[in-house]
């Protein structure tokens, strides 16, 4: 959902953006089972994948937009951004949740 975080330095920011890349990586692979109706993985790990999901995205949301508070930032480019954000990560959301709980033609 956000890729690297360039504000603030050290073993921190490792720490949370390689969980970071994984969970997008997964999300990536479970939204595109739903747009190709492909069965990756089984669907036990894309029902406990979701939430976990969600929790660490909304999690991350919070952690950079308190970095960015912090930094000082023009308020009204840092809320649309956070905005684009949103309304990227909503339909990802939208279709594991689909993929996961909703599209019983593929499992």
């Amino acid at each position: 959902m956000f890729g690297f975080n360039t504000f603030s330095e050290g073993i921190e920011t490792l720490l949370l953006d390689l969980p970071n890349w994984i969970m997008l990586l997964t999300a990536l692979i479970g939204l595109r089972g739903y747009i190709y109706t492909k069965p990756y993985f089984i669907s036990v790990f894309w029902r406990a994948f979701t939430p976990v999901f969600v929790l660490w995205s909304a999690f991350y949301f919070a952690y950079i937009w308190q970095a960015v508070d912090a930094q000082g930032f023009n308020y009204v480019a840092v809320d649309m951004l956070m905005l684009s954000i949103v309304f990227l990560a909503v339909p990802q959301v939208w279709g594991l949740i689909q993929y996961s709980y909703y599209k019983k033609s593929i499992w």
